[in-house]
């Protein structure tokens, strides 16, 4: 018998609540994840989601059973009784939680159905600092808190920095760490896609991918743009690459620079591979992240990965083995960084394949979907196993 069965002889029962709404990192990852996890035997899945969009629409082509409770139709009260309606009626072992709004929802929904056990993804830290005396924003992070240490088995964090951020608000025996994983041959086979892309001509092209929000400074990028582009015109180009809140203060430093020749907004594209091909440097110069996909999809492809050493990208990047870390956010040490990468192309080459196979061997969604089977197999069995170091 499968180690993951259960009682009556069938496998092991997971349902994913996400949201939905966007297909950036965390919805790549947990695409990955399930997909991944659809090929096991021993473990049977489905996702519920609240909203339509892109991440749906993979997870139906990829046969992943999903079910579809809109938010934008369904009060927060609704939303939890249809998932206890839901879990009576599919009767999983466990809930598998991705976001606030779902960690909460679900998590209480969950105590209606005997048995059912709850774990947590976090994907990165929050995008804003809440103020405590904001209550109408402080009260949603404390719920999701509250149902963190009493409601949910499991908090698995996609980097050991972010589970040193819980580790004082949640019990050690709680945390585990999981880092995100990504299909190899996938992004190989959509990076042969050919895109069109302005300044195609310069010789070293620079590329965000991501949202448009504060953390991750896409002020400091142009800041870096500005001063390449003054030491050396016309050797290099950058392209921002995504979509969101901050796109017009963007578009507005763009303009105040003169930039507009250099710096190159793109859309969001839900598969990135076919740029990320055509770059020879991916530029992350946020304040915080967890595991961003894009890292690991550039290492994939060959691209050089100059980046803030925050989050799991330090691990994921060999400590500078596979790319170069930053420990500061000012840009003359990111501007060092990006012209060592111009001036020494075939050692970026010659590292370039070590880095693919360090991806192979430590990154696979097979391999991460295992981890997180473990995890399952843990949390339904009431077995508390304490991570290394707790």
């Amino acid at each position: 018998m499968s180690r993951s069965q259960r009682a009556g002889g069938r496998s092991l029962r997971v349902t994913h609540l996400a949201s939905g709404d966007l297909w950036a990192g965390a919805e790549v990852q947990l695409y990955n994840l399930l997909c991944a996890m659809s090929a096991l035997s021993d473990v049977s899945i489905e996702a519920v989601l609240l909203n339509h969009g892109e991440l749906e629409r993979r997870l139906v082509a990829a046969r992943v059973p999903t079910l579809v409770l809109s938010e934008s139709k369904l009060s927060s009260g609704r939303l939890m009784l249809r998932l206890a309606r839901h879990f009576r009626t599919w009767r999983p072992d466990l809930l598998h939680t991705h976001r606030y709004k779902e960690n909460v929802l679900g998590s209480i929904a969950a105590l209606g159905q005997p048995g059912l056990k709850s774990v947590r993804t976090v994907h990165g830290g929050p995008e804003v600092t809440v103020h405590p005396l904001r209550l109408s924003k402080s009260l949603p992070q404390m719920a999701d808190m509250l149902c963190a240490r009493f409601l949910q088995q499991k908090v698995i964090c996609v980097s050991k920095q972010l589970l040193d951020q819980y580790a004082h608000k949640i019990p050690n025996f709680k945390l585990a760490v999981v880092e995100n994983g990504i299909d190899v041959d996938a992004v190989v086979r959509s990076a042969a896609r050919d895109v069109a892309l302005p300044g195609m001509d310069m010789p070293m092209k620079i590329a965000f991918l991501g949202r448009f929000v504060q953390v991750k400074r896409l002020d400091l990028i142009i800041e870096i743009a500005k001063e390449l582009h003054a030491a050396d015109p016309g050797r290099y180009a950058v392209y921002l690459i995504g979509d969101g809140p901050m796109k017009e203060q963007v578009e507005g430093l763009i303009r105040q620079y003169g930039l507009q020749d250099v710096v190159h907004l793109v859309r969001f594209v839900a598969e990135p591979a076919p740029y990320l091909a055509k770059m020879n440097v991916l530029l992350m110069t946020s304040d915080h992240e967890g595991l961003p996909m894009t890292v690991l999809e550039a290492l994939c492809l060959g691209v050089r990965v100059v980046s803030r050493a925050v989050g799991a990208i330090p691990q994921v990047l060999g400590y500078g083995r596979y790319g170069d870390l930053i420990t500061s956010q000012e840009p003359a040490a990111y501007i060092r960084a990006i012209e060592g990468i111009a001036s020494a192309p075939t050692r970026v080459q010659e590292q370039a394949a070590d880095a693919y196979a360090h991806v192979m061997e430590n990154y696979s969604a097979a391999r991460k979907a295992l981890a997180y089977l473990e995890i399952y197999e843990q949390v339904v069995g009431g077995v508390r196993v304490r991570p290394t170091g707790a």
